[in-house]
């Protein structure tokens, strides 16, 4: 499609982690990308610059993200395309 993804370039920020090492045997360990910012047009309701996003009932991203449920962080809202930061 047309999200994007962008290579973090500052070596002080881990780009690449690995979330939980209690996996069962044959199933693929959770990883999670910090640092990398991805685009997208598939998003709901009014989201502004350094908000939290969540993940609403339709499967979108959305304003109200709390530290217990946030998902990504928006950096930018521009021409119907939301930049963000994913944080799981």
């Amino acid at each position: 499609g047309d999200d994007t993804y962008a290579v973090n370039t500052d070596p002080a920020v881990p780009s690449v982690g690995i979330l939980r090492n209690d996996y069962a045997d044959g199933e693929m360990p959770a990883f999670w990308n910090n640092g990398g910012v991805y685009e997208t047009d598939v998003f709901t309701g009014t989201i502004t610059v350094n908000e939290l996003l969540k993940i609403d009932a339709t499967g979108k991203l959305t304003s109200g993200g709390t530290a217990a449920n946030a998902v990504a962080q928006a950096l930018s809202v521009s021409g119907g395309i939301l930049k963000f930061k994913l944080l799981v």
